[in-house]
């Protein structure tokens, strides 16, 4: 029940954290039978517990269900303190509008929580609820704009002005109800609402709620209550409800954030939120969208289940993988994401239909849409928002354009060099303590200039989109300029033996930026053959003949340079640099291949390779990373493919990164075998990834990138998980569920 992590637009940070010694953001319920009234917070005792208020305790029966954008917290009879108490069970929904191909709702910042209390007893019991939220400043601050009740038709609220470092800010919660001391009908709640309360003193504000069943104290300040102090205040609504024997009752909640202005550490430049559009920017609309979600939250589950009801009711899929599925899903908004109006390289000249999209490459990782992660995670955002992953590719092409010449030192090899190079794609967008859009890459391990992965695969990922979005061809216009010059410069520096293959350099010049390899290598390799592939196809659908003759020749020797990889024992060497880990099986060596074939190009391997390939990823690299199962269990225990393995079936130890498993990394493994028919061997790789965050581990929403088989883990909160989107387009485009992804887009 703990409201513990959230995130903010207006902090550059992107990730708040309330504080234990304020951990009343929180539900309380109050059951009322026979004169006696029982009481708990919903929370796990803090570490400084006040007083008289009683929290949840381990004997308290409580489950959680997530299906995100939904989840379900049940407690049977969490106030029970006697054994004669009245049972019952109450259900707290709660949603958030975050709706596939919906680009108003999703962006509005707000939660609906309705509550169901199904009464087990023979007897009547009289039912209320307090929602709390901690405003978090002091006094001072909140006088700014004001923490005030309101009330509205059918509705108590708060709303509490939340200014940051000079930008307007308020949240507001609200919840349905005849209000104050109206008569209510006999299924019509009453409702409550408090402002100003002190956060210190959150246990006189629950003694009050209890004596009173449910009634709260308007405003403190103004009763001669305690006074707001350093740790802010306090805003509550309540519902109270009289639910029959046997019967059942339902109480509405709302919370809504307005922070409408985005700032960032080194500019100067204002960004304002995608749902200003209607609500204005002046930071008091969440009044406005607390009762927009008490009103519309009906609607919202409606569309959520239409949305999710043909993936959920497909018996051909696996429960886990539908749990997967949707609850990584999580990190669109919970990845320190902003989605603004205005943004991007020219917000003067805007012309974006959809705004203009940042996300964290991690919660610990603060880059925005790092872009070879992000090559992964896309398919989140092209199933469900295509037209923010036609905007992020269309920032990332006016980046490829330009450079940006101030100098720096990368941390890898201690040498300078320049932040980005003309026609080079930019690892990332920015970061949050710099200029996002207005100062690409941040990341400065490695000159990333030379990166062999990148140009590829933003050649790749145009050819995605141009496909997910109907075959736009004005769209695929566009990006031929830029893509032909990302490709010039692998032509002119990559290819240093005049093969027609690009070679990797002696140190980690791709994603996997702490693992080397050198000459032609299986992951960067087969990205050039995709990438040749795209430029050859756009080329003719754009009529450019010559050109189309031009790639169409490169990749023919682009190929025969790659064979040289080829193992006869079933699969791609690492790389050719006859090294003591050359020969190493690469989970992720057909990469681009995977990518090709997503978007129904014809291969770039010979027949039966890429089949062999997986194979082989499956038997070592899968089956052979799971531990052993405990006594009785019958096989091994899954937990996804690890990054690289040697062909005696032990760990490739060259680097920190080739003994670990990439979350994400294992979900794209997965989706090409699918798409080659390995279906057991697909679903049995990705289920690793499944059974270690959300069984053994327990990375519930926080999915890492990287994990060792004990679970040892990197990076929590990552973005390349929502790859696993990945493996949905594959079924879908390759009609493997019987549904094609043009349809499902339409």
């Amino acid at each position: 029940g703990e409201f513990r992590r959230y995130s903010t637009g207006a902090v550059p940070s992107g990730l708040v954290y309330i504080s234990d010694d304020t951990p009343h953001t929180a539900f309380t319920l109050c059951a009322t039978s026979g004169g006696v009234s029982e009481a708990c917070t919903l929370l796990p005792q803090p570490s400084q517990a006040c007083g008289s208020v009683r929290y949840l305790t381990p004997d308290k029966k409580a489950m959680s269900h997530q299906l995100y954008p939904r989840a379900w917290h049940v407690y049977d009879t969490p106030t029970k303190a006697s054994p004669t108490s009245p049972q019952y069970i109450a259900t707290c929904e709660q949603l958030s509008p975050v709706i596939a191909q919906n680009y108003k709702d999703s962006s509005f910042p707000c939660a609906a929580f309705e509550w169901t209390i199904d009464n087990m007893s023979d007897e009547d019991i009289e039912i209320a609820i307090m929602f709390t939220v901690h405003n978090g400043t002091t006094l001072k601050q909140q006088q700014k704009g004001g923490e005030h009740t309101q009330p509205v038709s059918d509705a108590a609220c708060v709303r509490m002005a939340h200014p940051i470092d000079g930008s307007p800010g308020s949240y507001a919660l609200a919840t349905e109800g005849v209000i104050g001391d109206y008569e209510a009908g006999p299924n019509t709640p009453k409702a409550y609402a408090c402002a100003e309360w002190p956060a210190e003193s959150f246990e006189s504000l629950y003694n009050a709620f209890v004596s009173f069943k449910g009634k709260l104290p308007s405003r403190a300040s103004k009763q001669g209550g305690p006074a707001v102090g350093s740790k802010g205040g306090l805003g509550a609504v309540s519902s109270c409800i009289k639910v029959p024997a046997k019967g059942s009752a339902k109480l509405c909640f709302s919370l809504a954030w307005d922070f409408p202005v985005a700032n960032f550490g080194s500019s100067n430049r204002k960004y304002h939120l995608k749902y200003t559009q209607w609500y204005g920017r002046d930071g008091k609309a969440s009044l406005a969208l607390a009762i927009l979600a008490l009103r519309e939250h009906n609607n919202w589950r409606e569309k959520i289940e239409a949305w999710q009801r043909p993936i959920l009711s497909n018996k051909a899929l696996p429960q886990w993988y539908k749990t997967v599925l949707f609850n990584e899903t999580y990190f669109l908004t919970a990845g320190g994401s902003l989605w603004t109006v205005d943004g991007g390289l020219h917000p003067s000249k805007d012309t974006s239909e959809v705004g203009h999209w940042l996300y964290l490459e991690g919660m610990e990782y603060r880059m925005h849409n790092t872009y070879d992660v992000h090559f992964y995670a896309s398919f989140a955002l092209t199933m469900l928002f295509p037209l923010l992953e036609k905007s992020v590719t269309i920032d990332v092409a006016d980046c490829i354009v330009l450079e940006w010449l101030d100098t720096r030192t990368f941390l890898h090899s201690g040498t300078g060099g320049v932040r980005k190079m003309l026609d080079c794609v930019p690892h990332d967008l920015g970061g949050p303590t710099e200029d996002p859009w207005g100062k690409p890459n941040i990341y400065c391990i490695h000159d990333t200039s030379k990166w062999k992965d990148l140009p590829l695969k933003f050649v790749l990922m145009v050819y995605r989109d141009y496909v997910a979005l109907g075959n736009d061809i004005e769209f695929l216009t566009s990006m031929w300029e830029p893509i032909k010059r990302v490709l010039s410069v692998c032509c002119r520096c990559f290819d240093t033996d005049g093969s027609g293959m690009i070679q990797n350099e002696p140190w980690p010049d791709q994603t996997y930026d702490a693992w080397k390899a050198k000459g032609v290598t299986a992951y960067c390799g087969g990205l050039w053959l995709a990438a040749l592939r795209v430029a050859e196809r756009v080329a003719e659908l754009l009529g450019k003949k010559d050109e189309h003759e031009h790639f169409k020749k490169c990749l023919v020797r682009a190929q025969a340079a790659y064979s040289v990889l080829w193992n006869s024992k079933g699969y791609y060497n690492y790389d050719s640099s006859k090294s003591s880990h050359s020969d190493s099986i690469m989970a992720d060596q057909c990469c681009g291949e995977w990518y090709i074939r997503s978007c129904g190009l014809p291969s770039v391997l010979p027949d039966g390779n890429a089949k062999a390939a997986l194979r082989t990823v499956y038997s070592y690299n899968v089956k052979k990373f799971g531990h052993k199962a405990h006594q009785g269990d019958k096989g091994p225990v899954l937990r996804g493919a690890v990054n690289g393995m040697r062909p005696d079936g032990c760990l490739d130890t060259s680097s920190m990164q080739s003994m670990e498993c990439w979350t994400g990394t294992t979900f794209a493994v997965a989706a090409h075998m699918l798409m080659e028919g390995l279906t057991q061997e697909g679903f049995d790789t990705a289920k690793g990834v499944y059974e270690g965050s959300f069984k053994e581990f327990g990375f519930w929403f926080s999915t890492p990138e990287a994990w060792l088989g004990d679970g040892s883990f990197r990076s929590l909160g990552y973005m390349r998980p929502l790859s696993v989107w990945g493996m949905q387009w594959g079924l879908e485009q390759n009609g493997l569920l019987g549904t094609n992804t043009k349809d499902h887009l339409q």
